[in-house]
Formats: C-alpha cells, sequence, structure tokens
C-alpha cells in the first residue's frame, strides 16, 4: 500500500472518530448520575457511553450485518479498509457465540445472495450459534434472496417487511460467448488443455451438449443443498417446497404464506423477539465488537453509490474472472 493512501486512509479515520465523538457529546449530554436499579448494570461512563456496549456487564442482544453480495473474501471499502465478507460475518457470529453475556444474535440480511460456498459457511456458523444454546433472529430488509434467504433459513424466527424482496431459491453458472465478436476483430484464442472439460466455461468456443450437461449436474447438486438446508430449517416438507423454489422471488407477504417467513416486522421487532426467546427482561444491552462499531460508523459516512449490491459486485469478485459467473446462489435482478 502506498505512504500516501495510508496517510489519507488514518486521517479519515481519525477525522470519522472526531465527528462521531462531537456528534454523541453534544447531542447526548453527560449520562445522569444516579445508582443503576437491580438488573440495570452500571452507568454510562464517559464519551455518553459511545464505548460501553464493547465492554458489556449484562447478558443482551448481538446484531450482524449481512449487506450486500456475499462472498469469502472481504473488500475495500469506500475509505479504502477492509470490510464485509463471509469471513469476516463468520468471525463475529462466532464471537458472540463464545460470548456468554450474548443471549441472542439478531442477523440483518439486505443481501440478493452470492457465492455457494461463502453462504454455507455463515449458515454453518448460524447453525452452530444455535446449537450453543443461542437464539437466533433474521431480519431481512429491502433484499434476502437466494443464498440471503439461504443463510436466513435455520433461524428460530424470520422477520421480513410485506414488501421485502425474498425467496430466488435456485443456483446459477453463466459464461460469456465472445466467439462472435472474435471473428469481427480477428483474435484467435489457442488452449492447450490436459483433459476435454478443462476449458468448460471458455468464452472462446461454443459450449458442447456434453458440458452443459456436466454443469447442469453439478447445478442440480447444489440446488439440492439449497432445498434440503430450506426444508430442514423452515420444516417445510420437499414437496411443498419445490414448487416454489423455482428460482421466483417472492414478496414478504408472500413468503410467509409459504411458511418461509415467521412475522412480519422491522429490525426492532426482531430484536424485541430475541429479547422474548431469551428470556431477557426491559430494554436490551446491544452488545458489539469492535469490528462491528467501526463498521456501523463508515457505513453510515460512506456514499449510497460505493454500497452496490448487484451481479457487478460479483463479477468483479474474487470468485469470479472475466469470462465466468461461478456457481452461485444469487438474484440478479434480471442481469
Amino acid at each position: 500500500m502506498k505512504s500516501g493512501k495510508l496517510w489519507l486512509q488514518l486521517f479519515s479515520g481519525f477525522l470519522a472518530l472526531a465527528v462521531v465523538v462531537g456528534l454523541v457529546l453534544v447531542f447526548k449530554g453527560p449520562p445522569p448520575r444516579k445508582e443503576p436499579a437491580a438488573g440495570e448494570g452500571k452507568p454510562q461512563g464517559k464519551l455518553g457511553g459511545l464505548f460501553s456496549s464493547l465492554k458489556p456487564d449484562r447478558p443482551g442482544i448481538a446484531v450482524v450485518k449481512i449487506y450486500g453480495p456475499i462472498q469469502t473474501e472481504a473488500e475495500e471499502n469506500f475509505f479504502g479498509m477492509v470490510e464485509g465478507g463471509a469471513d469476516s460475518v463468520v468471525r463475529k457470529i462466532r464471537g458472540f457465540r463464545k460470548n456468554p453475556l450474548v443471549k441472542a444474535i439478531v442477523i440483518r440480511v439486505n443481501s440478493p445472495g452470492g457465492t455457494v460456498a461463502a453462504s454455507q459457511e455463515i449458515l454453518e456458523e448460524i447453525k452452530k450459534a444455535r446449537k450453543d444454546g443461542k437464539k437466533v433472529v433474521v431480519s431481512m430488509g429491502d433484499l434476502a434472496a437466494s443464498g440471503g434467504y439461504y443463510v436466513s433459513c435455520h433461524a428460530d424466527k424470520i422477520y421480513a417487511d410485506p414488501g421485502t424482496i425474498t425467496g430466488s431459491i435456485g443456483v446459477f453458472v453463466g459464461s460469456i460467448n465472445l466467439t462472435e465478436l472474435a471473428k469481427k476483430i480477428g483474435v484467435d484464442m489457442t488452449i492447450i488443455k490436459s483433459g476435454k472439460f478443462k476449458d468448460i466455461l471458455s468464452p472462446w468456443r461454443q459450449m458442447t451438449d456434453e458440458e452443459r450437461a456436466l454443469l447442469m449436474e453439478t447445478v442440480t447438486e447444489v440446488y439440492e443443498q439449497f432445498l434440503k438446508e430450506v426444508s430442514e430449517g423452515r420444516s417445510i416438507p420437499m414437496d411443498r417446497l419445490r414448487p416454489v423454489a423455482d428460482g421466483r422471488i417472492l414478496t414478504g407477504a408472500q413468503a410467509k404464506k409459504l411458511g418461509l417467513v415467521d412475522e412480519m416486522g422491522g429490525l426492532q421487532d426482531a430484536i424485541a423477539e430475541a429479547v422474548k426467546l431469551s428470556g431477557l427482561k426491559g430494554e436490551p444491552e446491544i452488545i458489539r465488537d469492535y469490528d462491528t462499531w467501526w463498521e456501523d460508523m463508515v457505513m453510515a459516512l460512506e456514499p449510497p453509490a460505493a454500497r452496490r449490491t448487484d451481479l457487478v459486485d460479483i463479477l468483479k469478485g474474487p470468485a469470479a474472472t472475466v469470462d465466468h459467473v461461478p456457481v452461485t446462489y444469487l438474484y440478479t435482478f434480471g442481469g
């Protein structure tokens, strides 16, 4: 990383921190000086309690965000700092499930899905959290489709808004065919390969029927894995699930009628449900980690245009190349 870019990132980080601290001090004011009632925990410390949730002293709820395309690796955000990615989400969930003060985890999903392996890794960590006794509640935002639904399907409760776009249960893999363009501009590609299927997604030739059948076999296998998880997670028999698991998108209201979603409501409703399921009383403590705190601050400052949630992000991601889309649980907006 060039020193100029590093200094710019450091300056941006300190400036953002100063702005947040200043706003907290101006609008929140000093904490009230009173002794806490039984079960309330300690009063907030300096800076209006800005960092108090990082060292909680009473049981509470953790919130993990899954925003944008689901991929294994994290990417740089607008400020040049690494964020997101299944690795990061898994690390957060694992940390919260091992924290004895975290009694429930709310997963906030606003994602069109993503690559298969990344979606599966997140779901497995959610299943481990439930096995460890943590209650898990999903809150779907604008979009929780395909892989976004896959990571949600084993939650204790799923909340969605009536207009949330979800469903899109299915799999696809794609490639670009450049043969006609290559002829027009006089480009020819020579491939030396070890086996007949090694360049199965090559953009430089037509796909054969045998290759198409082989890819269909792979897609069907991954699709069956998707169906199995949804059927088990939502307790929906396969014969009832298959007719609506054909890639179609559903509104939150439609998904509720089909049993794919439990309740209508937003993030605060999901948090209230998590409190209820975990047996906590009163206003919940929202427990955070340093990564979550920092990401929340950066997201508040980041321009909306820097946070796309479409196929472009999958195509530019590490799992793809210029000539093909990886095997994917993704709702593509018709793209």
